[in-house]
Protein backbone atom coordinates (compact mmCIF):
# COMPACT_ATOMS: atom_id res chain seq x y z
CA UNK A 1 0.00 0.00 0.00
CA UNK A 2 1.51 3.38 -0.99
CA UNK A 3 2.33 5.89 1.74
CA UNK A 4 -0.04 8.83 1.95
CA UNK A 5 0.66 12.34 3.10
CA UNK A 6 -1.53 13.02 6.16
CA UNK A 7 -1.60 16.76 5.41
CA UNK A 8 -2.98 16.11 1.92
CA UNK A 9 -5.90 14.19 3.44
CA UNK A 10 -7.07 17.33 5.26
CA UNK A 11 -7.13 19.74 2.32
CA UNK A 12 -10.63 21.29 2.09
CA UNK A 13 -12.72 19.72 -0.67
CA UNK A 14 -10.47 16.65 -0.97
CA UNK A 15 -11.96 13.19 -0.62
CA UNK A 16 -10.20 11.20 2.09
CA UNK A 17 -9.29 7.52 1.57
CA UNK A 18 -12.27 6.60 3.78
CA UNK A 19 -14.49 8.34 1.13
CA UNK A 20 -15.39 11.32 3.36
CA UNK A 21 -14.98 14.86 2.06
CA UNK A 22 -12.95 17.39 4.01
CA UNK A 23 -15.13 20.42 4.82
CA UNK A 24 -14.24 23.72 3.27
CA UNK A 25 -13.05 26.36 5.74
CA UNK A 26 -15.45 29.14 6.66
CA UNK A 27 -15.07 32.29 4.57
CA UNK A 28 -15.80 34.51 7.59
CA UNK A 29 -13.02 35.45 9.96
CA UNK A 30 -15.17 35.49 13.11
CA UNK A 31 -17.23 32.56 14.24
CA UNK A 32 -20.58 32.89 15.90
CA UNK A 33 -21.15 30.69 18.90
CA UNK A 34 -24.92 30.94 18.49
CA UNK A 35 -26.52 28.00 16.69
CA UNK A 36 -28.48 28.87 13.58
CA UNK A 37 -32.11 27.84 13.74
CA UNK A 38 -32.82 25.36 11.00
CA UNK A 39 -36.24 25.58 9.34
CA UNK A 40 -38.75 23.04 10.55
CA UNK A 41 -39.91 20.28 8.25
CA UNK A 42 -43.22 22.13 7.85
CA UNK A 43 -41.45 25.38 6.91
CA UNK A 44 -39.13 23.61 4.51
CA UNK A 45 -41.99 21.66 2.97
CA UNK A 46 -44.09 24.82 2.59
CA UNK A 47 -41.18 26.56 0.85
CA UNK A 48 -40.75 23.62 -1.50
CA UNK A 49 -44.48 23.43 -2.25
CA UNK A 50 -44.58 27.18 -2.98
CA UNK A 51 -41.53 26.84 -5.26
CA UNK A 52 -43.09 23.81 -7.00
CA UNK A 53 -46.32 25.72 -7.57
CA UNK A 54 -44.51 28.68 -9.12
CA UNK A 55 -42.37 26.47 -11.36
CA UNK A 56 -45.45 24.49 -12.45
CA UNK A 57 -47.21 27.77 -13.32
CA UNK A 58 -44.21 28.86 -15.39
CA UNK A 59 -44.00 25.44 -17.07
CA UNK A 60 -47.72 25.51 -17.98
CA UNK A 61 -47.33 29.01 -19.41
CA UNK A 62 -44.31 27.98 -21.47
CA UNK A 63 -46.01 24.78 -22.69
CA UNK A 64 -49.04 26.83 -23.81
CA UNK A 65 -46.76 29.18 -25.75
CA UNK A 66 -44.92 26.23 -27.32
CA UNK A 67 -48.21 24.58 -28.35
CA UNK A 68 -49.40 27.81 -29.99
CA UNK A 69 -46.16 28.24 -31.94
CA UNK A 70 -46.18 24.57 -33.01
CA UNK A 71 -49.78 24.89 -34.23
CA UNK A 72 -48.90 27.97 -36.27
CA UNK A 73 -45.85 26.22 -37.76
CA UNK A 74 -47.91 23.09 -38.54
CA UNK A 75 -50.37 25.18 -40.54
CA UNK A 76 -47.64 26.90 -42.55
CA UNK A 77 -45.02 24.19 -43.08
CA UNK A 78 -44.95 21.57 -45.82
CA UNK A 79 -43.57 18.04 -45.59
CA UNK A 80 -39.80 18.18 -45.80
CA UNK A 81 -39.50 21.80 -44.62
CA UNK A 82 -36.61 22.39 -42.22
CA UNK A 83 -35.77 25.66 -40.48
CA UNK A 84 -32.69 26.47 -38.40
CA UNK A 85 -31.95 29.28 -35.98
CA UNK A 86 -29.32 31.76 -37.14
CA UNK A 87 -26.60 30.01 -35.12
CA UNK A 88 -27.71 26.58 -36.43
CA UNK A 89 -28.11 25.36 -32.82
CA UNK A 90 -31.85 24.60 -33.11
CA UNK A 91 -33.82 23.05 -35.95
CA UNK A 92 -37.53 22.68 -36.64
CA UNK A 93 -38.85 20.24 -39.23
CA UNK A 94 -42.22 18.82 -40.18
CA UNK A 95 -42.35 15.11 -39.48
CA UNK A 96 -44.89 12.37 -39.99
CA UNK A 97 -46.12 10.00 -37.29
CA UNK A 98 -47.82 6.69 -38.07
CA UNK A 99 -51.50 6.51 -37.11
CA UNK A 100 -52.72 2.95 -37.63
CA UNK A 101 -56.34 1.88 -38.02
CA UNK A 102 -57.10 -1.77 -37.31
CA UNK A 103 -59.77 -4.16 -38.58
CA UNK A 104 -63.01 -4.55 -36.63
CA UNK A 105 -62.02 -8.12 -35.73
CA UNK A 106 -58.77 -6.96 -34.12
CA UNK A 107 -60.51 -4.05 -32.39
CA UNK A 108 -62.92 -6.57 -30.83
CA UNK A 109 -59.94 -8.64 -29.64
CA UNK A 110 -58.36 -5.54 -28.12
CA UNK A 111 -61.58 -4.68 -26.27
CA UNK A 112 -61.81 -8.28 -25.05
CA UNK A 113 -58.23 -8.17 -23.74
CA UNK A 114 -58.86 -4.86 -21.98
CA UNK A 115 -61.91 -6.38 -20.28
CA UNK A 116 -59.83 -9.43 -19.27
CA UNK A 117 -57.16 -7.17 -17.81
CA UNK A 118 -59.77 -5.31 -15.75
CA UNK A 119 -61.24 -8.62 -14.58
CA UNK A 120 -57.82 -9.86 -13.41
CA UNK A 121 -57.27 -6.59 -11.56
CA UNK A 122 -60.59 -6.95 -9.77
CA UNK A 123 -60.28 -10.65 -8.86
CA UNK A 124 -56.69 -10.33 -7.64
CA UNK A 125 -54.97 -12.39 -10.33
CA UNK A 126 -53.07 -9.36 -11.63
CA UNK A 127 -50.39 -7.85 -9.41
CA UNK A 128 -49.94 -4.14 -8.84
CA UNK A 129 -46.44 -2.70 -8.41
CA UNK A 130 -47.15 1.01 -7.85
CA UNK A 131 -44.56 3.72 -8.33
CA UNK A 132 -44.55 6.84 -6.17
CA UNK A 133 -44.34 10.36 -7.52
CA UNK A 134 -45.07 13.91 -6.42
CA UNK A 135 -48.11 15.47 -8.03
CA UNK A 136 -48.90 19.17 -7.86
CA UNK A 137 -52.04 20.88 -9.08
CA UNK A 138 -53.93 24.11 -8.65
CA UNK A 139 -56.73 24.08 -6.10
CA UNK A 140 -59.78 26.34 -6.37
CA UNK A 141 -59.67 28.95 -3.61
CA UNK A 142 -62.98 29.45 -1.84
Amino acid sequence: MPATNTKAKNIPGVIRPDRTVVNKPSTTTTRSTAKKKLPSLEELTLQQVEALRELKRQKDEIEAQIALIKQELLQRMSKGDTFYTEDKAFVVSLRERANWTYSQELQKDILYLEAEKKSEQQNGTATNNPTHYVHGRAVAVK
